[in-house]
């Protein structure tokens, strides 16, 4: 996926309603002043915004700590899997690692994790991943 896809289908799992939404569209369609419909959408908490307000995933860390909030008990299984698989730091093949040390690249390579590879993880623990 590329990044504005990813940070689409990220709002959209996060609960933002694009312009085509039929709740943002009956939002705006009364208002008493033009308006181009490609620019509004709701944000999750039903209020209109225009577009630009959708947070940048992909390189929003704290964008991506909300989004993390979200996950539930299942999904943060998946998430940490995916999230674990989509960093590269973690590819530890070929090596033998005590389990303390072993534990603490994990705690590494999650934590510092991208917001990118974070939201990348998001969408695969919650199915919404296209190649």
């Amino acid at each position: 996926m590329t990044e504005q896809e990813m940070r689409i289908a990220m709002a959209e799992a996060c609960g933002w309603k694009g312009p085509d939404h039929p709740d943002t569209r009956n939002h705006i369609k009364d208002w008493p002043f033009s308006h181009d419909k490609h620019i509004w959408v709701l944000n999750p908490k039903s209020e209109i915004d225009p577009i630009s307000s959708i947070p940048d995933y992909c390189n929003d860390l704290n964008a991506m700590h909300d989004a993390e909030k979200l996950l539930i008990q299942n999904d943060q299984i998946h998430y940490v899997t995916h999230l674990w698989q989509t960093n590269p730091q973690s590819k530890l093949d070929g090596y033998k690692f005590n389990q303390k040390y072993f534990s603490q690249v994990i705690w590494w390579t999650l934590t510092h994790a991208t917001a990118r590879q974070r939201a990348e993880a998001l969408l695969k623990a919650k199915g919404l991943w296209r190649e």
